[in-house]
């Protein structure tokens, strides 16, 4: 019951974002301090699998945004490379800025996703062939769009040396 809940809450936010209900609530947003809480959230789980965390590029940068709803983007994106990644594996976790875009990347060591696979792991429920014994509902990724696109930014996933999936943000002007 508790997991249908869930699933339920998950396809109502998603259909909040997508209205647009949200914007109204935007203020400015640190992503640096977001992806520390986010690392900080998932340390434990990443121990008990002997993975680890890395942060580089740790750029200052504000976006304008919700927190809250950005904060669930970083930890669904985070929470799926620690769920695909090998055990005893390194979880990468990048902050840049460049041409007015805030970019957060998260390199896993993973078997990524085919990508003939791209387009269809943004719909709702669809699940990758190899992660249908794994948690999880397949709203995780749909949310994850829907938080960047109300935020106007986009989303860019690349296989190279495990996969890698890149959040971009138009950065804040003050």
């Amino acid at each position: 019951m508790d997991e249908l809940l869930s699933t339920f809450q998950s396809l109502l936010n998603i259909s909040r974002i997508e209205t647009g209900q949200i914007r109204k609530d935007f203020s400015a947003v640190n992503i640096k301090a977001l992806c520390h809480d986010a690392i900080e959230l998932y340390g434990p789980l990443a121990e008990e699998k002997q993975q680890i965390i890395s942060f580089k590029n740790q750029t200052e940068i504000q976006v304008a945004g919700d927190r809250d709803l950005l904060f669930q983007c970083i930890t669904n994106v985070l929470d799926n490379a620690l769920k695909y990644a090998p055990d005893e594996s390194c979880i990468t976790l990048s902050l840049t800025h460049e041409d007015q875009q805030c970019h957060i990347s998260v390199h896993d060591q993973g078997d990524g996703i085919p990508e003939s696979e791209f387009h269809k792991v943004f719909e709702r429920f669809y699940r990758v062939e190899k992660s249908r014994g794994l948690s999880g509902n397949g709203l995780g990724l749909s949310l994850v769009e829907a938080v960047i696109n109300l935020h106007g930014g986009t989303i860019d996933l690349k296989n190279s040396d495990g996969f890698t999936i890149i959040l971009s943000l138009p950065t804040h002007r003050h």
